[in-house]
C-alpha cells in the first residue's frame, strides 16, 4: 500500500480557545512547532517522527487540532506499516482508538469525526487486508457503540455493509444488515423516525444486493414490498435506483410487463441523476421487457433515454430488438454472437435471451410448418441451425400446446401436417377394404 493511498490535507481548524491566557498561546506554537517538526522528520526518520508525534499528544494540556493532527498521523504511518505483521496492527489499532477518542470533545468532534469518516472511506476503497480493515472498523463501533453516537453508528456499519459487498462476503453482509435493523427499525406503536427510515432504506437496498447475488428470489419481493411501505423515507436516488431495479426485474420474471417497465425506467432516472453507471444496465432490461411484452414501442426512445442511444451496449440491445421485431431469427442469433459480452456477462440478460429466442425460433418453425404438408426435420435443422434433437423437441412442444395441427413421423423423421396424414389413413383404409373384398370372392 502506497503513502498516497492515505494522504490527507492537513486542514486548519478554527477553535474557540480562550486566547487571553499567554501561557496557552505559548503552548500552542509550541505544538504546532512540534507536530510541524515530527511531520518533516517522516521521509528521513520514522521512528523519530512516531516519538514526535507522541510528544505532541502528550504535551498538550487539553484537546485540541495539534492533538487530532498527531493522531491522524500516527494512524496514517501504521496504515502504512500494517501489512500483516500482528504487532504493526495492534499500534495501528491503538493509535486508532485514541484518534477516536477526540469525538468526546465538542472542539474536536467534528475534526475527528471527519478525519475518520475519510480514514475509513481509504481502507474500504483500497486493496488492503479484509482482517485489518475489519478491526478498524469494529474498533470504530466499539467507540460509537453510544446513545449519542448512535447516528454515526448507524452510517459505519452501513459503510462497512458496503465493504463486505463489494468484498462477496455475504455472511458477514447478512450480520451487517441484521444489527442495523435491530437499530433503525420502528417498534409497535412507535412514530415513524425520518432520519431512521432513510438509514432504514439503506438497509433494504444493501439486502436487496445481497439477496440478488445469491439469487433468493423470495427475499427480494419481501424486501421490495417493504421498501414501497416506507413512505417516509427520502433517500440517495442511488438508493431508490437500486429499489426499483429490484422492482422491474421481480415483474419481469413475474411477466408484469407494465409494472416492470414502469419500475425500469423509475430505476434508470434515479441512477442517472446519481450518475450511476447501471443506468446502462437498466436500459438493456427495458429492452428487454419490450422484446418480452411483444411491444412494437421503442421503450427506449424517449428524451431522457436518447442521450444514451449511442452506447456501444445500447446500440447491441437495440440491434438484437429490431431482429426480435422483424422475427428475424438467424440475425438474432447473430447479433447475440457478435456481442457476448455485452449481452451475455450479466446472468439475468442472458436468461431471458435464452427465453426470447426460444419465442422467436417456435414463430419461425410455425411460420414454416405451415407452408408444408410434409417436410423433414433434417431440412428444418438445416434452415435454423439447430440441432436435430433441438428441432424435433420444439415441434413436439408446439403440437402439445396446439400451436401446429400435426404429427411427427418417427420412422421417416418428418412432420406430417393432420391433413397430409388423414389422406394417407383414408387411402389406407380404402385399401384395406379392397382387399377384405377380394378376400371374400
Amino acid at each position: 500500500m502506497s503513502d498516497d493511498d492515505f494522504m490527507f490535507d492537513d486542514v486548519d481548524y478554527d477553535y474557540d480557545y480562550d486566547n487571553s491566557d499567554g501561557n496557552m498561546t505559548d503552548l500552542g506554537f509550541a505544538l504546532e512547532e512540534a507536530y510541524n517538526e515530527a511531520k518533516s522528520l517522516r521521509e528521513s526518520d520514522m521512528v523519530a517522527a512516531i516519538a514526535k508525534f507522541h510528544q505532541v499528544l502528550e504535551d498538550e494540556s487539553e484537546p485540541g487540532e495539534w492533538g487530532v493532527k498527531a493522531a491522524k498521523q500516527l494512524v496514517r504511518i501504521y496504515l502504512q506499516r500494517a501489512g500483516g505483521e500482528t504487532e504493526e496492527k495492534g499500534e495501528l489499532l491503538r493509535e486508532y482508538r485514541g484518534l477516536l477518542g477526540y469525538l468526546e470533545y465538542p472542539a474536536t468532534r467534528s475534526d475527528a469525526e471527519k478525519t475518520f469518516n475519510d480514514l475509513l472511506d481509504q481502507v474500504t476503497k483500497s486493496d488492503g487486508q479484509a482482517e485489518w480493515v475489519e478491526d478498524m472498523y469494529r474498533v470504530t463501533l466499539e467507540v460509537l457503540n453510544q446513545p449519542n453516537y448512535e447516528r454515526l453508528w448507524i452510517k459505519t456499519q452501513l459503510r462497512l455493509g458496503k465493504f463486505w459487498l463489494n468484498r462477496g462476503d455475504y455472511p458477514k453482509l447478512y450480520q451487517v444488515t441484521r444489527q442495523l435493523h435491530q437499530v433503525c427499525d420502528p417498534t409497535d406503536g412507535e412514530s415513524p423516525d425520518h432520519l431512521k427510515s432513510n438509514y432504514l432504506m439503506e438497509t433494504y437496498a444493501l439486502e436487496i444486493q445481497l439477496y440478488t447475488a445469491i439469487d433468493q428470489l423470495q427475499n427480494l419481493k419481501s424486501i421490495y414490498h417493504q421498501c414501497i411501505k416506507l413512505q417516509s423515507a427520502i433517500s440517495h436516488p442511488q438508493i431508490m435506483g437500486v429499489v426499483y431495479e429490484c422492482g422491474g426485474k421481480l415483474h419481469l420474471v413475474e411477466g408484469n410487463w407494465t409494472q416492470a417497465q414502469t419500475d425500469l425506467f423509475e430505476a434508470f432516472k434515479n441512477y442517472d441523476e446519481a450518475g450511476d453507471h447501471r443506468r446502462i444496465k437498466v436500459l438493456k432490461y427495458l429492452a428487454l421487457a419490450g422484446m418480452l411484452s411483444h411491444s412494437s414501442i421503442d421503450l427506449l426512445d424517449s428524451p431522457e433515454t436518447r442521450p444514451y442511444r449511442n452506447h456501444p451496449e445500447i446500440i447491441d440491445i437495440n440491434r438484437l430488438a429490431q431482429a426480435y421485431q422483424d422475427k428475424d431469427y438467424t440475425r438474432f442469433r447473430t447479433v447475440i454472437s457478435q456481442s457476448q459480452d455485452t449481452l451475455l456477462s450479466d446472468p439475468f440478460i442472458a436468461e431471458r435471451i435464452d427465453v426470447i429466442a426460444h419465442s422467436l425460433i417456435r414463430y419461425e418453425l410455425k411460420q414454416t410448418l405451415g407452408a408444408y404438408r410434409r417436410i423433414t426435420l433434417h431440412r428444418l435443422a438445416c434452415q435454423t441451425g439447430l440441432t436435430l434433437e433441438t428441432v424435433q423437441a420444439l415441434v413436439t412442444e408446439m403440437i402439445i400446446d396446439g400451436e401446429v395441427s400435426g404429427t411427427i413421423d418417427q420412422e421417416l423423421r418428418e412432420y406430417v401436417a393432420n391433413d397430409e396424414q388423414s389422406e394417407a389413413q383414408m387411402s389406407l383404409t380404402e385399401l384395406l377394404a379392397n382387399l377384405l373384398q377380394f378376400a371374400n370372392k
